[in-house]
């Protein structure tokens, strides 16, 4: 599952295109399709995200890849929020 989100663009931008991830990623859930079970929607949120302004997805992903770190999606959707600038 991937939506690209924009590396530039406005903070309205970014925030429909996390809505839409969301909206997407909650259907298919809903569906319970294998892509969206286990920390696969962790590494396709990180990768999808990386680059975005003072979000450091590359290093959080190494840490959940080292095991340094065990996150929910749901976790890792709070602190994007909580980290990135396009939610300030």
């Amino acid at each position: 599952m991937s939506i690209n989100t924009p590396k530039t663009g406005t903070k309205s931008q970014t925030r429909q295109w996390f809505s839409e991830w969301l909206y997407t990623f909650r259907r298919c859930q809903l569906r319970k399709l294998s892509i969206v079970t286990g920390t696969q929607p962790l590494y396709d949120f990180l990768d999808t995200v990386d680059g975005i302004s003072t979000f450091k997805a590359s290093e959080m992903k190494m840490d959940i890849m080292e095991g340094k770190k065990s996150l929910h999606i749901r976790e890792l959707i709070k602190v994007y929020r909580h980290r990135s600038y396009f939610w300030k």
